[in-house]
């Protein structure tokens, strides 16, 4: 019973560490449809707003994973920490899954520091 259990975890822990992503890719989406329609990435205030574009929705679609990942991301790096100190053994999919949330969060990052007119623009 105990190794269903294990195994339910980690099938969860894996379907969370995938829910920045989708966030992410709508996000990168936006811009990068602003890199065709402005023929560079969008400047927030030199350009029309993403809704002006008709793709605010994709910023509605990346919103409500946004908002999830808050509780997603700490419960998964706790699960994940939990498997490693009870030596159990973190299998391939796993360690894609961790490392993909942990990229998604370094992307949001980047984004948000090293982008900032962009991401203000994606984010308007």
């Amino acid at each position: 019973m105990e190794q269903d259990t294990i195994s339910s975890i980690r099938k969860v822990n894996r379907i969370l560490c995938y829910v920045p992503v989708v966030s992410m890719t709508c996000w990168a989406l936006e811009a990068f449809i602003g890199l065709i329609i402005f023929g560079r990435l969008p400047i927030y205030g030199k350009d029309p707003d993403p809704y002006s574009l008709s793709i605010s929705w994709l910023n509605f679609i990346a919103l409500v994973p946004l908002c999830i990942s808050f509780f997603t991301i700490p419960i998964s790096v706790f699960l994940s920490l939990d498997f490693m100190f009870n030596k159990q053994k973190l299998y391939r999919n796993d360690k894609i899954a961790m490392t993909t949330s942990f990229l998604c969060i370094l992307a949001f990052f980047i984004a948000k520091y090293f982008l900032t007119k962009t991401f203000e623009w994606v984010l308007d």
